[in-house]
């Protein structure tokens, strides 16, 4: 969903590395981000992503003790001169890796939510209403008097992402968060972005592969060795010929219009899908109009 204006991530000439060595780990010329805004970040492994979501976290700075140059706010913040609790309460990040992010002191799904809220010293009252909320967001109710390590991989994926949401993050970041769900569980988690941005959160999604985030996503950038090379809307990125260049397939809708435009199928006037839905119905429109064509 298209911004609020109120930027919540502003990047500028930014460059950052890992303790302990002098290679560059991420090179950012420029990326702003609304709120209500989502960007979708793709790339192989190794390319960068997750040091570009440590950063915006906080993590690569207080975790990490990485170095940072360059121009860095999110929400209104630089995470080199504000604490990782004060970090932590604008931004939140799901990790690839659920487990990493479980305490392993909490005895059941409720009060592993709980712990974020609790933290943050709020009143009894409003962690129970927020960990309610995340529970039923994620569709956890059912096991929130389970073990958390006796849940599942994909039971873990949304346990963690649960946890953030109780936070209330501004910004809310997915580091391949979804690699242990099934279609229906990613999809569930989409819908949670959806409403998410719809309600002002800004959302980045960090993924290899573009199927299944397209629709929600607002803008695209493309990370390879370290170095943000595209940040376009979402259309833009997908026609360009920087995914494959990359080793990124685009999502089969597109790749599909594409075909059917250089073949003159599609027209030029028509804007190319980002779902299969979509595409169906522009489909129909063509063939609706051809058959009204003298």
């Amino acid at each position: 969903m298209a911004g609020d204006d109120i930027t919540l991530v502003s990047l500028n000439n930014v460059e950052a590395g890992y303790r302990g060595t002098e290679q560059t780990a991420l090179r950012v010329p420029n990326i702003s981000l609304d709120a209500g805004e989502t960007l979708l970040v793709l790339g192989a492994s190794d390319s960068g992503k997750s040091t570009l979501c440590r950063l915006l976290c906080g993590f690569l700075n207080h975790f990490y003790h990485g170095r940072i140059e360059g121009d860095i706010f999110v929400c209104g913040m630089d995470p080199r001169q504000s604490t990782l609790l004060e970090m932590i309460q604008c931004a939140g990040m799901v990790f690839q890796r659920p487990e990493t992010q479980i305490t392993g002191t909490r005895f059941s799904v409720r009060e592993e939510v709980a712990c974020g809220p609790e933290n943050l010293g709020l009143h009894r009252n409003a962690i129970i209403e927020r960990v309610e909320d995340a529970l039923e967001r994620t569709k956890l109710t059912h096991l929130a008097d389970r073990n958390p390590l006796t849940l599942s991989g994909g039971e873990k994926q949304r346990l963690a992402l649960a946890s953030i949401l109780a936070l209330r993050p501004s910004l809310l970041v997915l580091d391949e968060a979804t690699s242990q769900l099934d279609p229906v569980g990613e999809q569930d988690v989409m819908d949670i972005v959806s409403e998410l941005a719809r309600q002002g959160t800004a959302v980045i999604i960090a993924a290899t592969t573009p199927e299944g985030f397209s629709e929600q996503a607002d803008k695209v950038a493309i990370m390879q060795d370290g170095e943000l090379t595209m940040l376009d809307d979402t259309r833009n990125a997908f026609a360009s010929n920087l995914l494959p260049d990359n080793g990124i397939a685009r999502p089969i809708c597109m790749e599909l219009a594409l075909k059917a435009r250089a073949e003159g199928l599609w027209p030029e006037d028509l804007p190319l899908p980002l779902s299969m839905g979509e595409a169906a119905e522009t489909l129909a429109t063509i063939v609706r109009e051809a058959g009204h064509a003298p």
